[in-house]
């Protein structure tokens, strides 16, 4: 099948008599406009999308300065908190947080202070690694006069461009204005004093001078610059431990009339150290009881220091008592000491009722009596006297035993064995002697003169078989006492059937 061309011109069907226009060539300059309109238009896109991008980057940026410029409110916030109410802050240079976090803070995040002046969880940290490098940094300057300084210090504040850090003006200016308009924290308080913030432009650096009131009391609103004109009153029905007055130096009162301290109820006045009360004369007065203790020394002194009682006067100490009434005194306890080197107590007579009275019973001399050395003057009335020295023997005894007779015994055979009783002297001793003598007989061996009490042998000698035998035995024992079933016998050995000879014994002893 062949194939039709068909070629129109269109130049032949003009009737109009106008000029002829190519068709082909219009529809290509049509072309060309829409292209470059489309390019203007993707080219306004960019730049539109590119702004937005850029100034929504910026405000995120602004508003996370804004965030540190809380955070800065805050931190300067708990500088003049604890400088306010910290005597103990020390001066010097703090570069990191923990000197404004409790000592109980847990792990990386304890601090060295004794309050919460910032919470263990605040951190700078999400802002190093965008506007700035470091922690602020707090130069105590001065904690003893009246006002209290200190300078804090946040250096360069940066924008991160590509992988460089840089100063960044514009964020600087947000965050110390955020900071200046206290947005920081609802505890941000003027603390008695004041902070001013300084803005270096060029280097994006913040500096706040910071001044507070040397005073730690939370109810007092003034720095002394002005005067009271009305009562201190607190509300009663808040609890004691609520309306305090705490660490005052002084009290110092002006009133033409009388200065009163009361209270509705008990009322005590403490100092760990000395207390002193000094006036013209100081009167004072209870209703009922008055008491005055010591837990050292209680001092009362003066040119005439008077303890009076119209009834009864008592001074004690422990078990010690001294009882004045007006009839007599009377003293109570174990021991009167007095440590003068005299003491003179003179009256026409002088009554010591005890049980027990221990003069110089460790040390010293005790002297009764009439001292004037002439035999026969004495003063000195007693019943009886205890000699301790003596085995605690009556001195009527020690006397009676001083002239006990010489004892004495004596038998003839047959008696082989003699009995006797030994009662010794004032020392408990009494000295034994005793004698025998025998003939020769059948048998017999050996003769033994013996001395025994209650059978047990205290000494036995060997004699000649036609012999005589005396000695001496001292006998110990307690002072004054009678001891009995002594013997002294002849023994005599000998063969079977032996028997001895003539036999006598005897004893004798002198008790001292």
């Amino acid at each position: 099948m062949g194939r039709l061309n068909l070629t129109i011109d269109s130049c032949e069907k003009n009737t109009l008599n106008k000029p002829c226009v190519d068709a082909s060539r219009t529809l290509k300059k049509q072309q060309g406009f829409i292209l470059m309109s489309l390019m203007v238009a993707l080219a306004l896109i960019s730049i539109i999308a590119v702004t937005y991008y850029w100034r929504q980057n910026m405000d995120a940026k602004a508003d996370n300065a804004k965030r540190l410029g809380n955070q800065i409110a805050e931190y300067v916030s708990a500088v003049q908190d604890r400088m306010s109410n910290d005597s103990t802050l020390a001066v010097g240079t703090y570069q990191s947080l923990a000197f404004l976090k409790n000592t109980t803070c847990a792990g990386g995040n304890q601090g060295t202070a004794n309050g919460d002046y910032l919470p263990c969880e605040f951190s700078f940290m999400r802002f190093q690694n965008t506007l700035m490098r470091n922690d602020p940094v707090t130069e105590i300057t001065d904690m003893t006069s009246d006002k209290r300084t200190a300078t804090i210090r946040i250096n360069h504040i940066t924008d991160k461009e590509g992988n460089n850090f840089v100063n960044s003006p514009y964020l600087g200016s947000v965050a110390i204005n955020t900071a200046e308009a206290r947005m920081g924290s609802d505890k941000n308080a003027l603390y008695q004093g004041v902070s001013v913030y300084h803005y270096d432009k060029d280097n994006a650096s913040i500096t706040v001078d910071v001044s507070v009131t040397g005073t730690n009391s939370k109810w007092l609103c003034i720095d002394g610059c002005n005067k009271m004109e009305a009562n201190l009153a607190f509300d009663n029905t808040k609890p004691v431990n609520a309306r305090e007055i705490q660490d005052v130096s002084n009290i110092k009162m002006n009133n033409s009339g009388t200065a009163v301290i009361s209270n509705a109820n008990n009322l005590q006045i403490q100092s760990n150290a000395q207390m002193q009360s000094i006036a013209s004369n100081i009167l004072n007065s209870a209703s009922n009881n008055f008491e005055a203790t010591a837990t050292n020394q209680a001092y009362v002194g003066g040119n005439v220091a008077k303890l009076v009682g119209n009834a009864q006067s008592v001074v004690a100490s422990g078990s010690q008592q001294v009882t004045i009434d007006p009839s007599q005194i009377v003293f109570t306890g174990t021991t009167f000491t007095n440590n003068v080197t005299t003491t003179n107590l003179n009256s026409a007579t002088t009554n010591i009722n005890s049980n027990t009275t221990n003069i110089n019973k460790d040390k010293g001399t005790v002297y009764l009596g009439n001292q004037s050395g002439t035999k026969g003057t004495a003063n000195v009335i007693v019943n009886d006297m205890v000699i301790h020295s003596m085995q605690d023997q009556k001195l009527s005894t020690l006397l009676e035993n001083a002239n006990k007779p010489y004892y004495s015994g004596f038998a003839l055979s047959p008696t082989r064995q003699l009995y006797f009783n030994v009662t010794t002297g004032m020392t408990g001793h009494a000295l034994i002697t005793v004698y025998g003598s025998s003939t020769s007989g059948m048998y017999i061996y050996a003769n033994y003169l013996r001395l025994s009490v209650n059978g047990s042998i205290l000494r036995s000698i060997q004699f000649m078989i036609t012999g005589y035998m005396m000695y001496q035995y001292e006998f110990t024992g307690s002072p004054n006492t009678t001891y009995t079933n002594f013997d002294v016998n002849i023994y005599s050995s000998g063969a079977p059937g032996y028997k001895p000879g003539m036999i006598y014994v005897g004893w004798s002893y002198y008790p001292f």
